[in-house]
């Protein structure tokens, strides 16, 4: 089968293999229609067929997550490649598994299974009417999710239930009109049973009338009571594909040999009063992205198990395209789960042994915990993702050794899009045709989009034209256009318009000679800032007709206010929770002795550079800088080397540490250092510039406190001090002047906390915060400096917001 999915939008292309299949169906099964048909037509019948089985088969093969859903941004991308798609950004990340496409999907499985008789549409089924379906609704308020995101860390979003109607609105409403329609199938003999819920079957034709009673995941045996059966009856009991071991079914407490045929289990001269037993064993199974093999996730039986990971933010949202809201990633969320002992091959090859049931939840809900992991992943509660709605979680989580070479490019691949992000005032890089352009004006003629070497693009015929707003900031002192072509390109030409006067003629000048993606870069002059619209510039690509040039393709577009990446490899800030440095940190000192009482055995530390996407390595092993390292101390010197590596990730600069044990006693800062990491989390989207500028002073205050505080007691006001900091965080008003819509509901249907815009433009408020008054606060850090015994101005700075 020839995969030809890549950049296609899924929801539209779904119900053309189900209409594909409707034409085999309809015209093969009325003979009067058959018999109108030519020949050919006749003999092309079974291609419609054959279509719809080898689109199924490849969707859920090579684009499909363990949920059954699929798509990100409402597209298939490159096969084989859906941990890229669910982890590529924050942003990108939280727009995964589109609920359209899962409805759609199961009605193409429930025709398929009708045509066929094949079980495995009907295992398809039950997998992503449990896992995608079931979870995609409010419980409380019937109100249902757009995307599902895969990735950890994020919250579900649900449609306000009076301003938002959603295509996954009008088709939620009817998943959940219709969740009993294909547990049973009604046969000429009898029944089959294709999903295991507590449910009632009547079948007035056959007189058959039975009751079942199930709760799995919890418990592994389902019950039918025959009320009613015609002489002959035969029930046909699906054997799923879960299955952990030999399945049982008992008739009136007596055994039966089990005879099997297409998949289903068959027990026959069913009567009334009949009493049937069915058991099916159930165990953890483990689930790897096929590009990201630490990615893992489990089921128990056919239920989906997520972790769960807190409520801070829980009704946060992003806007998306045209008045669609989605999740957002909580930075200060568990996303990594650290194996002790053994390797992930190893861990994963007895997971029935280290994802271990404990007791069931309060509701009822079946829990989980992990064995043989580090302490914070054995805090970690596994539960049924179907029953998660108030609380962000973790279905993939990255499954790594310490210090591993795959933790290690995990954090790696951050910082880079980190540092993309650093660098763009606003950028588009997803080409969908949809939603992302459309948040950034997309406009055009004879203009479509297309996919090359993995990255999606836009172009234009010889005749065509498209266009693009961005944000540009008009107080840098440089702007500049960043647009990424393809060099295998080269031979096109065409003009580059900047609110619509010609910028350039672009004919690939400065391609490299081997083909590859680059960037072309155009300063914009004071001019062109000067007739930004509301800080938005508009960028048209556009062929003349001497050029007889096709237009583009674009792969990326982007606005920056620097050319080039920082070069200062220069720590920000170095910090311990045990000890006492001998000299005062300064970013230009690259030697330091620590001081710690001899009884220490490790102490942890805090290593932040001066840009969010420099690089930290601790003796040569790139570290999480976000998160406190723990150094374990060797004898009464340990000598510890950081390099770090600026924003370019290629000038780098090296401090040394000499830890030393001393009889001197020791202040204990732990609530100091994990109050800092806590507050280091917090990103600017979100927030009021003023409130966020507050912040990182308090921050600053808080890291020189470190090393200024003598007593417990003022370890404990510099602490309460970086609270009321975080606090006072400020919301943006995203909603000034809109009308009231109406009561939020629980679990998400509340007004988004943003007004920025979709594609490139991220906003996630990543801490629960109180609304406070900035003034107050500016008095709680000068009061913490005050404890710290540095009195230092606090200035309030414009900070530069990442869009």
């Amino acid at each position: 089968m020839w995969d030809v999915l890549n950049g296609k939008h899924a929801n539209t292309t779904i119900p053309k293999l189900t209409g594909a299949l409707k034409r085999y169906t309809v015209l093969t099964e009325n003979e009067e229609y058959y018999n109108a048909l030519t020949p050919d037509e006749k003999d092309e019948l079974g291609m419609y067929l054959q279509a719809a089985e080898n689109f199924w088969q490849i969707t859920v093969d090579h684009h499909t997550y363990v949920t059954g859903g699929n798509s990100q941004s409402e597209h298939f991308h490159e096969a084989d490649k859906i941990g890229y798609d669910a982890t590529k950004s924050e942003y990108d990340a939280s727009t995964t598994c589109e609920t359209c496409n899962t409805y759609n999907m199961l009605k193409l499985s429930k025709a398929l299974y009708k045509v066929t008789g094949d079980k495995k549409y009907m295992d398809y089924f039950e997998t992503t009417y449990i896992n995608a379906i079931l979870p995609a609704q409010n419980p409380e308020t019937g109100t249902t999710m757009y995307f599902q995101p895969m990735a950890p860390g994020y919250n579900k979003v649900f449609n306000r239930p009076f301003d938002e109607f959603w295509c996954c609105t009008g088709t939620g409403m009817e998943n959940f009109s219709k969740l009993g329609d294909n547990i049973y199938q009604v046969n000429a003999d009898g029944a089959s049973v294709h999903m295991f819920f507590s449910s009632e079957l009547k079948d007035e034709e056959h007189h058959l009338k039975l009751k079942q009673t199930a709760n799995i995941p919890n418990e592994d045996i389902v019950t039918f009571e025959v009320e009613s059966a015609d002489t002959g009856t035969v029930l046909r009991f699906r054997k799923p594909d879960w299955l952990a071991g030999k399945a049982e079914i008992k008739v009136n407490g007596s055994a039966i040999g089990l005879e099997e045929e297409n998949g289903y289990y068959l027990v026959r001269d069913v009567k009334a009063g009949d009493k049937i037993t069915y058991r099916m064993p159930m165990t953890i199974q483990a689930y790897t992205m096929p590009d990201k093999e630490n990615l893992v996730a489990f089921k128990y039986g056919p239920v989906v198990l997520s972790a769960a990971l807190g409520t801070n933010n829980i009704e946060s949202s992003n806007p998306n395209g045209i008045l669609v809201r989605v999740g957002t990633f909580d930075a200060n969320c568990q996303t990594v789960i650290t194996i002790e002992n053994s390797s992930i091959e190893e861990w994963l090859a007895d997971v029935a042994d280290h994802v271990v049931r404990i007791e069931d939840g309060e509701n009822g809900q079946i829990q989980f915990r992990l064995k043989n992991v580090d302490s914070e992943s054995e805090a970690l509660i596994y539960s049924p993702h179907y029953m998660r709605y108030q609380e962000r979680y973790g279905i993939y989580m990255y499954m790594e050794e310490p210090d591993s070479e795959a933790s290690q490019d995990r954090i790696l691949a951050n910082k880079e899009a980190i540092r993309e992000e650093e660098m763009s005032t606003d950028y588009l890089n997803n080409f969908d045709d949809n939603n992302s352009e459309a948040a950034k004006g997309q406009a055009g003629e004879n203009t479509a989009v297309g996919v090359w070497e993995g990255k999606g693009y836009r172009d234009a015929q010889k005749d065509g034209w498209f266009s693009y707003e961005l944000r540009i900031d008009p107080d840098a002192e440089h702007n500049y256009l960043n647009c990424t072509f393809y060099s295998g390109d080269r031979g096109r030409k065409f003009d580059i318009l900047i609110n619509g006067e010609k910028a350039e003629t672009y004919d690939f000048s400065d391609a490299p000679s081997e083909n590859t993606f680059f960037v072309h870069r155009i300063e914009l002059s004071k001019e062109q800032i000067a007739q930004a619209k509301e800080g938005k510039i508009t960028v048209r690509f556009q062929s003349q007709p001497e050029y007889n040039s096709y237009v583009g393709g674009l792969f990326g577009i982007s606005t920056s206010t620097s050319a080039a990446y920082d070069t200062d490899a220069s720590l920000k800030a170095l910090i311990f929770d045990q000890g006492t440095l001998t000299e005062e940190f300064d970013p230009d000192r690259t030697e330091y002795v620590l001081e710690v009482s001899k009884d220490m055995e490790s102490v942890k530390m805090l290593a932040t550079p001066k840009m969010e996407s420099g690089l930290v390595y601790v003796d040569n092993i790139l570290i999480d800088d976000k998160h406190q390292r723990t150094i374990a101390l060797t004898g009464d010197e340990t000598i510890v080397t950081l390099n770090v590596k600026a924003q370019d990730h290629v000038t780098s600069k090296k401090y040394e540490i000499t830890i030393r044990k001393t009889d001197a006693p020791v202040l204990d800062k732990t609530a100091l250092l994990n109050k800092i990491e806590e507050a280091k989390q917090i990103r600017a989207d979100g927030y009021t510039e003023e409130s966020y500028a507050v912040l990182q002073e308090a921050i600053k205050q808080a890291e020189k406190a470190v090393g200024e505080v003598q007593t417990k007691e003022e370890v404990d006001a510099a602490v309460k001090a970086l609270q009321e900091a975080i606090d006072g965080l400020e919301k943006e008003d995203s909603d000034a002047g809109k009308p009231d819509t109406g009561e939020s509901g629980t679990g998400n249907s509340g007004i988004g906390t943003s007004d920025q815009g979709s594609e490139g433009e991220k906003t996630s408020s990543n801490v629960s915060v109180k609304t406070g008054d900035t003034t107050s606060v500016l008095i709680v850090v000068i009061s913490m400096a005050l404890a710290a015994g540095a009195m230092l101005g606090v200035v309030r700075r414009k900070t530069q917001k990442r869009k």
